[in-house]
């Protein structure tokens, strides 16, 4: 990778966005003039200052926090309970794992249409797909962190007498948390 001498690497990416959005309103303006079928990014700009208010803003911007943020929670706490217990438990994992697996990598905006038919056009639906994206990444990073906890010092602290729900809340969800916190990382994203 070579350095670029004299313009610092945002300038370029700020170059290319200012570049990207005069080819666009001159190709609106000069080859389609049919605001319909292309319009310029300064009538949409505008059009947006005419018709949408400063509270309207915030009240649709504040919709759809609840909504990513209820959606990511509720999978993020579904993906660590399900990940942890199949991890703590390996029958549960062994009878999970495979469905999971199954499921994991169909992306979930293709999940819109079983979404809409199975809840509508409504909330439930578009917390559904927040759901999955979220749940997913946190199950198997949930699942890894637990499965991979070393066998030492699990028996480190059978020795100390900590055992049952003790040894899983004071050993192995600290020992596996490195995990958890980097698939709510990814599961957020």
């Amino acid at each position: 990778m070579s350095a670029q001498v004299g313009i610092p690497r945002r300038g370029l990416g700020l170059a290319g966005a200012v570049m990207f959005l005069v080819a666009w309103e001159l190709a609106a303006r000069l080859l389609w003039r049919d605001a319909q079928a292309l319009p310029a990014p300064s009538q949409a700009l505008g059009a947006a200052m005419r018709h949408l208010t400063a509270s309207e803003l915030v009240h649709h911007v504040a919709v759809s926090l609840g909504r990513i943020g209820g959606g990511f929670a509720l999978g993020a706490l579904a993906g660590i309970t399900l990940g942890v217990t199949a991890g703590w438990y390996p029958w549960l994992g062994r009878l999970a794992r495979p469905l999971v697996d199954l499921l994991r990598p169909i992306p979930p905006l293709a999940w819109i249409p079983i979404a809409i038919v199975w809840f509508g056009l409504g909330e439930p639906s578009k917390w559904f797909v927040i759901f999955l994206g979220a749940f997913f990444p946190v199950f198997t990073n949930a699942y890894r962190g637990m499965t991979s906890i070393p066998p030492v010092l699990l028996r480190a602290a059978r020795t100390m007498d900590v055992d049952g729900p003790a040894l899983l809340f004071r050993v192995a969800l600290p020992a596996a948390l490195p995990d958890i916190s980097v698939g709510l990382r990814v599961g957020f994203g």
